[in-house]
């Protein structure tokens, strides 16, 4: 007599069927979740608008050439990008050391920082030079026009906001 093997598939215990059940709802509630959160920042209102600034909109406000020939005398201040390259090698260098200089990173920090309040500042005297020039009336049109720009700013904002509430 042969004897026929059983078919009796076995089955998995109860306790790993309810376990790979939890496991698979929480994955879908991690999907889920960053889902939700890409399409806050993406969805229909696209990313958050940066922090107002009032500096790039007085900038903004003028004419081509005067923005032109402000840029160009800031930009004067900040030194070549192979300055900038040279900059940034020393400060990974310095992070790099054993033992870690702190006085180093600093200087280097603070350099850095120094170059960008010479650029502000050359941005910023420019900019008083080319509103010293104007006369009342191309002033007068120039608060005009930043005024408008500022409400339109304000309700971009706003639309931003009630789409996302």
């Amino acid at each position: 007599m042969t004897s026929e093997p059983t078919s009796n598939p076995r089955r998995s215990p109860t306790w790993m069927r309810i376990l790979l059940g939890v496991s698979l709802a929480l994955n879908l509630a991690v999907v889920g979740l960053a889902i939700g959160a890409s399409f806050r920042v993406l969805g229909p209102g696209g990313p958050p608008p940066p922090p107002h600034s009032f500096g790039g909109a007085l900038i903004r406000g003028l004419p081509v050439e005067d923005r032109k020939d402000i840029s160009r005398r800031a930009r004067d201040t900040l030194g070549s990008r192979r300055d900038h390259r040279a900059d940034a090698e020393r400060l990974i260098t310095a992070l790099r050391s054993d033992p870690f200089d702190q006085a180093a990173v600093a200087g280097l920090i603070e350099a850095q920082s120094s170059g960008r309040q010479a650029w502000a500042a050359a941005l910023q005297s420019a900019w008083l030079e080319k509103v010293t020039a104007m006369t009342a009336d191309e002033r007068q049109a120039y608060a005009d026009a930043l005024e408008e720009a500022e409400k339109r700013r304000a309700e971009k904002r706003k639309r931003f906001k009630a789409k996302r509430d």
